[in-house]
């Protein structure tokens, strides 16, 4: 049975900055779109630090939608503050 690998943090934030320096400096190719969007699912942090780190575009910052989803699902406003 083959076991997914498990990634550490800083073995992950090393594959995101190894796929943006990759994606970055790439040759052109006829089969793949020429703009890469690298983003990563963050669950807290400092969103910034990382996105300037890891060479990414983006980061979805997680707590901030699950309290916007949360709130509207059970319609209780006081989980934003």
């Amino acid at each position: 049975m083959i076991r997914p690998r498990r990634y550490g943090v800083a073995s992950r934030r090393s594959l995101f900055r190894r796929l943006g320096i990759l994606a970055r400096s790439a040759p052109p190719s006829p089969h793949y779109s020429p703009h890469a969007f690298i983003f990563d699912e963050v669950i807290h942090g400092d969103y910034a630090q990382i996105v300037a780190d890891n060479s990414m575009d983006s980061v979805t910052q997680y707590e901030l939608w699950k309290a916007i989803c949360s709130s509207l699902k059970d319609e209780n406003f006081f989980e934003l503050d």
